[in-house]
């Protein structure tokens, strides 16, 4: 096997508007520094707006902590200054359980996109892009899983 290289996804599209549809929604303030995607101009109207998506789903606020980083999260963060309500996701699913799990999953790859934590992998001849992962170790892995 050849030696195998990581390098970062810079060309990965912001996954928001992947998963948005007639049932499923997420709507985020302050997103026009990172992502092309539909912002409103507050929370209110933005939990306005989802509730409304959500119909027969349900809907989850998505909270913030920006600090060197950025983190998103269904559940509030311990910092009151640095962190906060972003907006909100509604997931159109059978259980409460399976909709938060959903919900969860999308908002950690936002997360990992807006890091940067999208990574290409190649091994010289078979090459793999936009793969979410938390670190290099987890997108080799994730690379030798799909293509090996």
């Amino acid at each position: 096997m050849s030696k195998i290289e990581v390098i970062a996804d810079d060309s990965s599209e912001c996954p928001l508007g992947w998963w948005t549809d007639d049932k499923n929604t997420i709507a985020l303030k302050g997103l026009g520094r990172i992502c092309d995607e539909p912002q409103a101009e507050n929370v209110e109207e933005l939990e306005a707006e989802t509730i409304e998506a959500a119909g027969n789903g349900f809907s989850f606020p998505i909270y913030r902590y920006e600090h060197g980083g950025i983190a998103y999260s269904l559940a509030p963060f311990s910092c009151p200054w640095d962190s906060g309500i972003a907006g909100y996701i509604t997931c159109d699913a059978e259980t409460y359980e399976e909709a938060e799990k959903e919900c969860a999953a999308r908002i950690n790859e936002f997360t990992q996109w807006v890091n940067g934590s999208v990574y290409c992998v190649t091994d010289g001849e078979d090459t793999l892009c936009g793969i979410y992962a938390d670190s290099e170790e987890e997108a080799i892995k994730y690379y030798l899983e799909e293509v090996k």
